[in-house]
C-alpha cells in the first residue's frame, strides 16, 4: 500500500522556543490545523539542533505534551547558543522516512537561543 503525503504530519504552523530553565529549551508548537477531517495521530516530536556556527545537526525525538493543536516539548542537557528545527512524526513518517520541519523562533523572532 502506497503512502499518501496526507498521511504524514505537516510541518508545524509555528514553533516558539524559550529557555526558562538552565540547560533546557522549551518548545511551544502550534500544529497545522488545516485538516478537512481528523489530523494524523502524532507519535512524537522530532527535533534537530546545532550550536551556532556548527554545520552538523543533532537529532532526537520527544514525547508529545499538551493537546491538539497546541503541543509542547523540552530539549534538555544543553549549554551554548542553538538553532532548532521541529517536526511531527507518526508511523507513516517512519515508514516513508519523511519528516517536515519548521524553524523554531524565540518570541522576538530570532532563530537562535542561548541556554
Amino acid at each position: 500500500v502506497a503512502l499518501l503525503d496526507a498521511d504524514i504530519p505537516e510541518k508545524p504552523d509555528n514553533v516558539i522556543m524559550s529557555s526558562s530553565v538552565a540547560g533546557s529549551i522549551s518548545l511551544a508548537i502550534k500544529v497545522f490545523n488545516g485538516f478537512s477531517d481528523t489530523p494524523p495521530a502524532f507519535t512524537n516530536i522530532a527535533y534537530k539542533y546545532r550550536k551556532t556556527n556548527e554545520t552538523s545537526w543533532t537529532e532526537g525525538t520527544l514525547a508529545v505534551g499538551g493537546t491538539f493543536p497546541n503541543i509542547t516539548g523540552t530539549i534538555s542537557s544543553l549549554s551554548g547558543t542553538y538553532e532548532v528545527k521541529v517536526g511531527l512524526r507518526n508511523g507513516n513518517s517512519d515508514e516513508a522516512q519523511v519528516t517536515y520541519y519548521r524553524d523554531a523562533l524565540t518570541s522576538t523572532g530570532t532563530d537562535e537561543i542561548t541556554v
